[in-house]
């Protein structure tokens, strides 16, 4: 596992009836994160509001030391404190190296959650690769092969954005980006190669669950 950092992006959907403290959420369960989880390696966060026309309430960017260090985190008191502020479901997104993303379900990162609760990784270089210095999906793509300086950004952090090679054997780079954002959060792109499937995710039909933590699994 490598040591450089990771990142943890929670977002909060607009779901029917569903409401949201943001006063409690920022003066009371913030501060609760970062007194539990600064000194298990959470180095910094920052949480925005988004589009009301997004369909999410609100997310929060948290800034880790390591993916080791955010999987290995105690999650029972922050997760219990969810339902003083919401009662909507949270989607939690685990990145790091590569851009290796795992979907989280709520109340655990993938360490003694809910019965029933499972986590799933993948390595988006398996969906996407180069073509003629362009993002493009295509099974065991690699595009970090030939692309630097890669990216996340927009509004919930699911842009990918690089700077890739138009031709391999050449010097000349090309900005390009792609959405994978509806792919990541909902199960609508499977002409883009990556579903979520009943909360696995998948490319081109093919995964990689990691655990079930209702049997002590682990990352």
């Amino acid at each position: 596992m490598s040591s450089k950092q990771a990142t943890l992006n929670v977002i909060y959907p607009k779901e029917a009836a569903s409401n949201f403290d943001m006063e409690y959420y920022i003066k009371t369960h913030m501060p609760l994160v970062e007194k539990i989880w600064g000194p298990r390696g959470l180095k910094s966060w920052t949480v925005g509001t988004v589009n009301p026309e997004s369909g999410f309430h609100v997310q929060a960017f948290l800034i880790w030391e390591s993916l080791k260090a955010l999987e290995e985190a105690p999650t029972d008191e922050i997760f219990g404190d969810v339902k003083n502020f919401t009662n909507a479901t949270p989607v939690s997104l685990m990145y790091g190296d590569n851009w290796v993303w795992r979907i989280v379900s709520p109340g655990s990162l993938c360490d003694g959650g809910p019965k029933g609760a499972q986590c799933t990784k993948l390595d988006i270089g398996r969906c996407y690769g180069n073509k003629g210095g362009e993002l493009a999906a295509s099974k065991d793509g690699d595009y970090y092969n030939t692309c630097k300086d890669c990216s996340l950004k927009g509004e919930l952090q699911t842009t990918l954005s690089c700077y890739c090679l138009v031709d391999p054997a050449g010097s000349a780079y090309h900005y390009t980006e792609t959405d994978t954002g509806k792919c990541l959060l909902t199960r609508l792109c499977a002409e883009k190669g990556i579903e979520n499937k009943n909360g696995h995710l998948t490319c081109f039909g093919e995964g990689q669950k990691l655990c079930r933590p209702e049997e002590g699994g682990q990352l």
